[in-house]
């Protein structure tokens, strides 16, 4: 396909967001299983496969197709190592999160991206590019809140009748914080436009999953934002079977002169002269595939970057550091 950009996957969990992009502007040219499990041959009979070859070997698949982009799914503590590779091949990666699941992973990913600032490192946080979240952003950034005083938001999701034995150790699950929270804790920080600063306070733990080993049913999150704006988060897998929906996603930006509150696809702002007012409807952009390539070609609208991959790589190591030790994080 003339003009499309050349894309291979390694690994058969996660999003793979530039799939949406697939037949359009961009071509899927090589599918290769991770060395941790062979689920990425599923994908093969996918119909925007389009025959792509499948490899056993992944290095050897980026070395002999040397492909444009890599759309990284693999275990969602794994990712670190594959995006090293690739950029040091000179590919681009779009990868699920977390990309980093140490210090020392993120400092390498540092390393890499210094020695390449040509590449994109672009970590799948498409909720960016939900109607509700875009209409929240634009009216935080042009003062309708006044300035930010305390965000809160929430991040369930269902657990479904079983999860891969990867969930049961930080080997391969990198926690509840990291994996789920990392949504809402970017989506904060992508409306408001202020850095986080430190994490304050986190509990974590395991009632309803035991059977899960490691893995975190629920945790809470205290953080804290430029200028004293004070975060809550808290994530769980506890939303029920019968829900309506997977996820339930919500956020709260209240300020000196409003409040923002983005629920069920809905953003509805209240401010001290205005009552309740809906600026947005919708669910979840389905062509976030493609604002991803168009942001590879240099052309996208400032959605994703590198930059904020390492940023928020960082702010959910401490987050998770803070959780798991009981100390607060400073957060450079």
């Amino acid at each position: 396909m003339k003009d499309c950009i050349r894309a291979a996957i390694i690994g058969g969990w996660g999003h793979q967001a530039l799939v949406g992009a697939f037949g359009k502007t961009a071509q899927c040219v090589a599918i290769a299983a991770d060395g941790l499990d062979d689920k990425a041959r599923d994908y093969v009979s996918a119909p925007w496969a389009a025959g792509a070859p499948y490899f056993e070997d992944w290095q050897k698949m980026l070395d002999e197709v040397k492909p444009e982009v890599l759309s990284l799914g693999t275990w969602p503590a794994k990712n670190g190592p594959y995006i090293v590779a690739a950029l040091k091949r000179g590919i681009h990666v779009v990868s699920d999160k977390p990309i980093a699941n140490s210090a020392a992973e993120l400092s390498d990913l540092r390393a890499v991206t210094r020695q390449n600032p040509g590449l994109h490192l672009l970590t799948e946080f498409t909720m960016r590019l939900g109607p509700a979240f875009m209409a929240a952003r634009e009216a935080v950034r042009s003062g309708k809140i006044g300035d930010v005083v305390l965000v809160t938001g929430q991040k369930s999701y269902r657990f479904g009748a079983s999860r891969p034995d990867f969930y049961k150790t930080r080997q391969g699950f990198p926690g509840t914080i990291m994996f789920v929270g990392c949504h809402i804790m970017d989506l904060a920080y992508w409306i408001t436009g202020l850095k986080y600063t430190g994490a304050l306070c986190g509990v974590q733990g395991n009632i309803a999953k035991k059977e899960y080993g490691q893995f975190e049913d629920h945790a809470i999150i205290l953080l804290q934002m430029e200028k004293g704006v004070d975060v809550v988060m808290h994530m769980d897998y506890l939303r029920p079977a019968a829900a309506p929906t997977h996820g339930d996603d919500r956020l709260r930006i209240a300020g000196s002169k409003g409040v923002i509150e983005v629920r069920d696809g809905k953003c509805v702002l209240i401010t001290q002269e205005q009552p309740p007012t809906e600026l947005a409807v919708g669910g979840h952009d389905e062509h976030a595939g493609l604002e991803l390539v168009e942001t590879l070609r240099g052309r996208g609208r400032g959605a994703f970057s590198t930059a904020e991959s390492l940023v928020m790589a960082e702010v959910l190591l401490k987050a998770r550091e803070c959780a798991d030790s009981g100390k607060a994080v400073k957060i450079l």
